[in-house]
């Protein structure tokens, strides 16, 4: 298996429908611990040009 490094995580591209869950989420993280909390999505490039089944399922 590769190494992994920043290069095989780039952004992961959303559909609007889970950029506003996480958007959801960030908000309501923020909200119980008062702080500024920022979520982020990648992709594992590794991962995504391999078995897809191994990823969990939301």
């Amino acid at each position: 298996m590769p190494a992994a490094s920043s290069d095989n995580f780039p952004p992961a591209e959303l559909n609007p429908e889970l950029l506003h869950r996480v958007q959801q989420l960030e908000s309501e993280l923020r909200a119980a611990t008062d702080e500024n909390i920022v979520l982020v999505a990648y992709q594992n490039e590794i991962e995504s040009s391999g078995n897809s089944q191994s990823r969990p399922q939301t």
